[in-house]
């Protein structure tokens, strides 16, 4: 029975927002993949476990699409890509070893007609590693791949240990749980293994009869399996050719032989032409859920074979299918390839609590060949507010929920939460940056996708941004408690004021630079929230107490983070791991300031200072953030993260299948630490046009390297924080699908704003507070006393537009050390004050003169009631 189906309205999708980098144009063209070396094993399989799988994965909207396994096989490919790059420019290139899991499967698409017509032979992959964090972010986002990371081993040859032992060609480890829900840290292990026999021997002795020595032994064991592989392509074929359409019968035999056949389009040309995805987003607001589910296409182009072979060809000629090859796959808990797609074992062994299934494939061959991927296409698409839909028609009848699917290699990938950090930890280096810089991000970020249609805008919030440091010991799950997945990450936030009709509600941040260490972090932060992650590595820099210069060495390299960056784009270079960020002190950083650069230095640093204190003395800042730490501690108000949610469009590049703007959402739960860190703290970060952290923040520079390689930044005050976190789901504020007119789906809730609460009163030290704010700039002092709730909520917002958040740290730090140290009298330690040494690594007199200079601690400092003299 024909689907009731009717006219769809025009899909109108928004543009992409390239806020980082103006890379349109190059999203737009083709990927060119050149030299691709691609190695197929094909592997036997359940036939009916891959119709199965064709059911739950492929087959949720049968009224547009089916599919079918075409064959009994899976094709497993470990691919070598020695260049990808775009078609229309150089804007760089990268290369990248992966792992696939592909399934044949015949497709079937509904024509503009409305009739059911076979479109042909495609190939879906369920399980896919990559090496490469872009490709897997990318291959997710914008064809709906379902790539996961994976490290490829380098396996030593053993032939020196035995040389007639098996050859280990391939190791591929994943990040995974030793047991998952068993509240255990992620490590990596290894998933695939392919190991090689020896070479045939016709001169062993003694003689051996084991499958790998003999050349007797084996001949029983590859008959049944010649016998098997023939028993199977009666089974594929024989049907097809008394059917109809497709490959099911004569004709489409016969196209699919000689397309297999052809010698320009080759057996690879033949099965992966076309590439069927199950695209999906994860909703903010429910992880659980899917806010968009499409599938896709993506249709790969053989440009050139260059040339290929069957591996093992000496053992095959001998009769044995396989090659001398064999394949060991271990059956994680998250990765369950063996049992989803049936794969059909020989063996296996226990190792540990895994079981790990052996297989032998069946006429292994590898290619070398040059590949261009095209635009793709969006066969269907739905949300939970629209049915299946293609560009011509839709179903007919109400939206309903759209659970995530599962399936696959992403199956454990994103773990939902809600989750709760125990004893977070996080090192705070506050950043001098210009404001103009900031905001001008801001608005490419947030304020100009959101345009006229939205009357929210997000505005800076000081003359700061701040680098976090993060580490998470302890990670739990009020549901599906999958383990100890988030470990170390490295941020830069911007503050910002959030108004809604020109009313500033909230506070929170903007996080345009995000790094993690964990392949899970990573793709949760992207996918669920939006958060523009990459996969990084904070390497730790070795203690420096047994070295040459003592325990005691002062010139220590704290922290290395590294990840993919391109030093220019458009050159036509490689993307590669570089160290992006350094932390430690300025000599341990190869720090040689000028006495110019110096002093514009002290003169920024000392400007700031100025302006923070005289703006803290007029707003009586102490007590009001004092009071606003208290709500967000006691009364539970969030700490808000906004982020600009966006996936590609398949069929255009430069457009966006799925925007939303994104407000996450954690509350400090309980504080057990908190601490200005007392080393003279130095940032160094290298220039890359990939990642331009400084130019985008607008970071104010101490000193730049010669030849424009890096900067070095000096932080304001750095201090450590230690917290219990707990994170919620967060709130979807605007979104759009198919269309550019945002969609309200989220009003200010109570939570929301720190400057519009609901309650009967405002909290007692807030109303305090601003009771005793007598001289507020720009009020009458009728309003600065007013006691009617009301009034003091709009104080309360008059007297936040007039502070930053960088006061708050110079007050609450200063009042944590004076607590700390009682007998140290306030008087000689002033609120607010800079390091004399955090002024340059230099102690010359004359350009840091130490007349008026404070000292606590055996640290000299300097603070605006005693400014040093000038040079």
């Amino acid at each position: 029975m024909t689907p009731r189906l009717v006219s769809a309205p025009p899909i109108d999708n928004p543009a992409f927002n390239d806020w980082q980098l103006d890379l349109t144009a190059g999203g737009q063209s083709a990927l060119v993949f050149n030299r691709v070396v691609m190695r197929y094993l094909p592997l036997e399989a359940d036939v009916q476990s891959l119709q199965q799988f064709c059911d739950s994965y492929l087959n949720l909207a049968p009224d547009f699409c089916r599919f079918q396994p075409v064959m009994p096989y899976v094709m497993m490919c470990v691919a070598n890509y020695g260049s990808m790059g775009t078609l229309s420019r150089s804007l760089g290139w990268e290369s990248q070893n992966e792992l696939l899991f592909g399934v044949p499967v015949e497709w079937w698409q509904r024509n503009e007609k409305g009739d059911m017509a076979y479109r042909g032979v495609a190939m879906v992959s369920p399980f896919i590693y990559v090496d490469s964090g872009d490709s897997e972010a990318s291959g997710r986002e914008t064809f709906g791949w379902p790539k996961c990371h994976g490290w490829f081993a380098n396996i030593a040859d053993p032939w020196s240990s035995g040389p007639r032992d098996w050859r280990t060609l391939l190791s591929v480890n994943v990040q995974s749980f030793a047991r998952l829900f068993a509240s255990e840290s992620v490590s990596g292990m290894e998933l695939v293994r392919v190991e090689e026999m020896p070479p045939v021997s016709y001169s062993l002795y003694p003689p051996s009869m084991r499958e790998e020595d003999s050349t007797i032994a084996d001949l029983p064991r590859s008959a049944l399996r010649w016998m098997s592989i023939a028993a199977h392509s009666m089974e594929m074929f024989a049907p097809k050719v008394l059917g109809g359409e497709g490959l099911s019968g004569l004709k489409g035999m016969r196209d699919f032989v000689t397309g297999m056949l052809h010698p320009s389009r080759g057996f690879v040309g033949a099965l992966h032409a076309n590439t069927i995805n199950l695209k999906q987003i994860r909703d903010a607001a429910d992880p659980n859920q899917a806010c968009y589910q499409a599938y896709t296409n993506a249709q790969m182009q053989v440009k050139r074979i260059r040339r290929g072979a069957l591996m093992g060809e000496a053992r095959i000629l001998r009769g044995d299918p396989s090659g001398g090859l064999r394949v060991r796959i271990r059956e994680l808990q998250e990765q369950p390839i063996v049992s989803t797609l049936g794969l059909k074992v020989l063996d296996e062994i226990q190792d540990g609590a895994d079981r790990v299934a052996e297989l032998k494939p069946v006429m292994p061959f590898w290619v070398e060949a040059d590949m261009q991927y095209e635009n793709g296409e969006t066969l269907c698409f739905r949300t939970p507010r629209q049915p299946w839909r293609d560009r011509f028609r839709q179903r007919e009848g109400k939206a309903e929920p759209v659970a995530y699917d599962n399936s696959g290699s992403i199956g454990f990938q994103v773990p939902v939460g809600p989750f709760q950090f125990r004893n977070a930890k996080f090192r705070v280096m506050p950043l001098l940056a210009d404001v103009g810089c900031m905001q001008s991000l801001v608005d490419t970020y947030l304020n100009t996708p959101l345009g006229e249609q939205i009357s929210d805008r997000f505005e800076v919030y000081g003359e700061y941004a701040y680098l976090t440091v993060s580490s998470f010991p302890g990670v739990s799950a009020q549901i599906d408690n999958l383990g100890l997945w988030a470990k170390s990450g490295m941020n830069f936030l911007v503050p910002v004021l959030w108004y809604r009709d020109g009313k500033l509600v909230s506070a929170g941040l903007v996080a345009p630079f995000m790094f993690a260490e964990s392949d899970i972090g990573v793709t949760t932060g992207r996918e669920v929230n939006g958060w523009p992650t990459v996969m990084a590595s904070l390497q730790q820099q070795p203690n420096p107490w047994g070295s040459a210069d003592g325990p005691f060495a002062s010139h220590v390299k704290l922290l290395d983070v590294q990840t993919d960056a391109m030093r220019v784009i458009g050159a036509g270079q490689e993307v590669d791991w570089h160290s992006v960020v350094e932390i430690g002190d300025g000599q341990a950083l190869g720090m040689e300031e000028t006495p110019s650069e110096a002093a514009a230095w002290v003169a920024t640093a000392r400007a700031s200072l100025q302006g923070l204190r005289d703006r803290a003395t007029v707003s009586r800042a102490g007590a009001v953030y004092m009071a606003l730490a208290n709500q967000i501690t006691r009364d539970g108000l969030p700490l808000n993260l906004f982020s600009l949610k966006q996936f590609r469009d398949v069929e255009n590049f430069g457009n966006a299948c799925y925007q939303s703007v994104v407000r996450s959402r954690q509350f400090i739960r309980q504080w057990h630490d908190m601490r200005e860190m007392e080393r003279p703290m130095r940032v160094k970060i290298n220039y890359f046009e990939s990642l331009p952290i400084v130019k985008m923040l607008g970071l104010k520079v101490a000193q730049s390297a010669a030849d424009g390689s890096h900067a070095i930044l000096v932080p304001q005050r750095p201090f450590y924080l230690e917290v219990d976190l707990e994170t919620r789901y967060g709130e979807v504020l605007f979104e759009r699908v198919a269309e550019r007119h945002w969609t309200n789906r989220q009003e200010v809730g109570s939570e929301a704003g720190y400057f519009s609460r609901t309650g009967a009163s405002l909290d007692v030290h807030m109303a305090a507070a601003l009771d005793d704010s007598t001289d507020m700039a720009g009020w009458e002092a009728g309003h600065a006393r007013a006691s009617e709730r009301d009034d003091k909520i709009e104080l309360l917002r008059v007297v936040a537009t007039t502070l930053e958040p960088q006061i708050a740290v110079h007050e609450i730090l200063s009042r944590q050390r004076e607590a700390d140290a009682a007998e140290t009298p306030s008087a000689a330690a002033p609120v607010y004050r800079m390091r004399r040494d955090n002024a340059g690594s230099s102690y010359s007199e004359a350009l840091y003169p130490a007349a008026g200079c404070g000292d606590l601690n055996g640290v000299a400092y300097w603070s605006p009631d005693s400014w040093p003299g000038e040079e």
